[in-house]
């Protein structure tokens, strides 16, 4: 997928709050028509779930501390510790673990 894929559907994925919903409607949208449908399918959930888990969750899914999910992204313990509290993680700081942690 090219970045300009993932940003239209990382658009799409923050106006959805069903998963299912999401993953159908990308899965046979415009952004995914050269994928088949399984892997269009996994990718789309790979971004509805990188932008709208709790951040917890998200770094949970990862099998990483906070202290190891703050060397993998070079940001203080404290700043991911905010983000789950919070619930303020970048949209950007998402996108990037989507691309290089979830595979896409």
């Amino acid at each position: 997928m090219t970045d300009h894929q993932i940003y239209v559907l990382v658009g799409e994925a923050e106006k959805y709050r069903d998963r299912d919903a999401f993953v159908s409607d990308a899965t046979l949208s415009h952004q995914m028509e050269h994928l088949e449908i399984p892997e269009a399918a996994e990718k789309a959930g790979i971004i509805w779930d990188a932008v709208n888990l709790p951040f917890s969750a998200l770094r949970s899914s990862m099998n990483l501390t906070q202290a190891q999910m703050a060397e993998r992204l070079c940001a203080p313990r404290r700043t991911v510790e905010n983000w789950e509290y919070r619930n303020t993680c970048p949209v950007y700081i998402r996108l990037l673990i989507a691309r290089v942690w979830l595979g896409l």
